[in-house]
This record gives C-alpha cells, structure tokens and sequence, in this order.
C-alpha cells in the first residue's frame, strides 16, 4: 500500500496534472489515501479471511453429512494437490479436517452397511422363527386331530420333530439374548472364573456335535499335545464361543468337509485352540465382516439359517477372557481360527 501511495503522489497524478499547485492538491492525496485503504483493506481481507469461509463451509457440510468435498479441494488445492499459498497458514486445521472427513465418511459407510444387514437380519431371523414354528404348529394339528388315531411310533415321530424345532428356536432365542452383551464395546460381558481342565471341555463339546445327527456328514478330530491343561475359564462362555464357531464352519462349509481341533500351550501363561478345515475357505471381505454383528454372508450356494450373531457372541465371549481371535483363509483350501487365550 505505502509503494502504491507513492507512485499514485509522486508519478501517476503528477503525469495527468492533478499535482500542479491546485488547491485541491491535499483533497487528491486524502481521497486516493482512502481509495487505497480501502481497496488493499478489500484484498487484505480477501486473501485471509476467504480460506476461514471455506473451512467453515466445509465443517458446515460434515455437521450436515455431506462428504462431497470436490468443490473445497478445487479452492484449496492447486492442480498438484498441494495446499495454495494463501491458505498455508491454516493448513493444521485444513490437515485434521481431512483427517475427520475420512473418519466421519468411513464412520457413515460403515453405518449404512451395518443398516442393510440389520434390515437383512431381521428379515432373516423372522424367517427362521417361523419355519420350526410352522412344523410345531402342523405337527401339533396332526395330534390333536380326532379324526385320526396315531400308532405310538407315528406319535414319538412327529413329537421327536417338536421336540427338534423346539430346541432350535432355543437356540435362535438365546443368541438374540445375547445381543444385549454385544451391542456395545463398552459393555462388560458377565464372567465368571474357574480352574478346570479345558481338553476335557472341549473333548465334550466336540462328542456332543459327533452325536447329533444334523452333523453326521462332518468329520471332527480333535488333536491334543498334553492330555490334561488347567486354565481358568468360564465354562459356559468358552463353550458357546467353541461351539458357535465349529456350527458355522460346518454350515458354511460342503458336507464330508474335515475339522481339525487342537489345543497347544504355547508359552506358561498362554495357550492356542485351533479349528482347521478344509473347506472352501472365504474371500477378504468375508473376513473382514466375520466378526460383525447380523452379517449373515456365507460362501455356499444355501442360505445360512442362523442368527448372524454367532460369530460376534463367540468374539465378545473371548474378548471378555482377555483372549482373542485370529482367522487365517483361502479359496479352495480351507479356514483356519486361532483362539489365544491366558492361562490365569
């Protein structure tokens, strides 16, 4: 502004003869002074108060949800990507805030898709719910229905099928109760701690799974390096987490597919439990979602009938032994889950 004033006085208003002992001299000078105050004061602001605009525009679009940034980063950004020169001077706050508008958009995608499997979800298990209740409901019709007299082999078939929906609508029931535990990081999941032998623990749930005839075309082998290993455990937890994991690598895998449990310590305060099988195995993404609460994806051409809370139950149940999970996989070869878990 001082060069301006000076070549304006000194050659520019002398040049067109404004400056030749007028009296009106002084008036020129004050009246070209506030011209240029107030047009380098214009620009002053321009150039420093323009950027705070558009980072108050920007924030405005993320309190609103709106993650399209193209038109900021034409403003903000030059043709190399690089920050312009007049807006460096805030490139701290223009730095977070593309940090929180790649947070915010991945926090928004992340939310609609647990929306879609929810909506997935709920359509599913109504549907689960109600296809053992059709068979009660038929099969309770048939033995009340008088017009019919059953022979006590048809009777103990159809109550044995009751007795059979029954237990899975159980099932079904008790992951749902289950959601309560799971539906936030920061809830506490009830354990309770006890010393007891965890091969004897997982040789009976795996007896158990060989028994049930919904599992007659499923080989499990259970390998052991010690034949007695003390930890401390909750039971019913550890259980329900070995059990869901060993129903969805069975149903998501084709029949006559082989599992492979082991148990080995790998250091005086640690042991691993390990399900090996040789199954189709699973994309990326499918690993990425395992653990999500109502993902219900499955890599077999059937529809999976559970809950879609398996997985995520048996994660928070490990979690809350301060153990963890660990899934490796590849198509055509087969899964592997690695549960880590102290001894004490």
């Amino acid at each position: 502004m001082s060069i301006a004033m000076a070549v304006t006085i000194e050659i520019l208003l002398p040049s067109l003869g404004f400056m030749d002992d007028t009296p009106y001299a002084t008036l020129i000078v004050i009246i070209v002074f506030t011209l240029q105050l107030v047009t380098f004061s214009s620009l002053f602001a321009w150039y420093f108060a323009s950027p705070l605009w558009s980072i108050q525009k920007w924030i405005q679009h993320l309190t609103t949800g709106e993650f399209n940034e193209d038109i900021l980063d034409r403003k903000i950004y030059n043709k190399k990507g690089k920050i312009k020169l007049r807006y460096l001077i805030y490139k701290n706050i223009i730095v977070d805030l593309g940090v929180l508008h790649d947070n915010l958009q991945a926090t928004e995608q992340h939310r609609k898709k647990i929306d879609e499997a929810k909506l997935d979800w709920i359509a599913g298990i109504s549907h689960d719910l109600k296809t053992p209740l059709t068979y009660i409901n038929g099969y309770s019709t048939l033995l009340l229905n008088p017009s019919y007299e059953w022979s006590t082999e048809e009777q103990q078939t159809f109550v044995g099928e009751i007795a059979d929906k029954g237990q899975h609508i159980e099932e079904l029931i008790n992951d749902l109760q289950h959601v309560a535990l799971i539906d936030s990081p920061e809830q506490t999941v009830p354990i309770f701690l006890k010393a007891g032998d965890i091969v004897a623990v997982i040789q009976e749930v795996i007896e158990n799974f060989k028994m049930d005839p919904r599992y007659h075309d499923t080989q499990i082998f259970f390998e052991a390096e010690i034949e007695k290993l003390n930890i401390q455990f909750d039971q019913v937890l550890l259980k329900r987490s070995i059990q869901n994991i060993l129903v969805n690598t069975i149903v998501h895998n084709p029949p006559k597919t082989t599992i492979t449990f082991s148990i080995a310590q790998l250091s005086p305060t640690e042991i691993v439990l390990k399900i090996n099988d040789n199954g189709i195995g699973m994309e990326k993404e499918t690993i990425d979602q395992l653990f999500t609460k109502y993902y219900r994806g499955t890599t077999t051409a059937s529809k999976s009938s559970g809950t879609g809370l398996g997985l995520a139950i048996a994660y928070r149940f490990i979690q809350a032994h301060n153990g963890r999970i660990q899934v490796e996989s590849a198509l055509n070869i087969g899964t592997t889950f690695l549960i880590y878990l102290p001894k004490n």
